[in-house]
C-alpha cells in the first residue's frame, strides 16, 4: 500500500491543490483564458514614488505595513485629484486660447499696416 503524506502548511496544501488542479482540462483552458486577458491599471509603487516626488500625500496608495504584505491602490481615491489637475489644465487652455486670438489680432493688424505702407508706397 503506498502512503501518500498530507502537506503540513497553508501554502503546501495550496501549492498540492494548484498542481492536482493544474491537469485538468477545464482549470487548464480557464487558467489559458485569464493569462490571455491583458489587465491594465497602475503600478501602485510607481504611484506612491511619483506622489512622494512631487510632495504630495495622496491617500490612494496602501503601503505595505509588513514584510508579507503587498501595495494596493484605492482607485476611487484618484477622482478628486484628477478632476482638479482637468480642471487646472482647462484654465491653462483657457489662457493659451486667450494669448493666441490676441497675438492674432495683433499680427492682422500689422499685416494690414504693411499692406497700407505697401499702397502708399506706390
Amino acid at each position: 500500500m503506498q502512503r501518500h503524506s498530507m502537506p503540513s502548511s497553508k501554502s503546501d496544501r495550496a501549492n498540492a491543490q494548484l498542481s492536482s488542479s493544474a491537469s485538468d482540462p477545464t482549470h487548464l483552458k480557464a487558467r489559458q483564458q485569464k493569462e490571455a486577458i491583458l489587465y491594465t491599471g497602475f503600478v501602485a509603487q510607481e504611484v506612491d514614488a511619483a506622489a512622494k516626488a512631487l510632495g504630495y500625500d495622496f491617500s490612494g496608495v496602501d503601503a505595505p505595513k509588513s514584510d508579507n504584505d503587498y501595495y494596493g491602490l484605492r482607485y476611487a481615491q484618484f477622482v478628486v485629484p484628477l478632476v482638479q489637475a482637468v480642471q487646472e489644465q482647462q484654465k491653462m487652455i483657457e489662457t493659451q486660447q486667450h494669448t493666441m486670438e490676441t497675438q492674432q489680432r495683433e499680427i492682422d493688424e500689422l499685416k494690414a499696416m504693411v499692406n497700407s505702407l505697401k499702397e502708399a508706397k506706390k
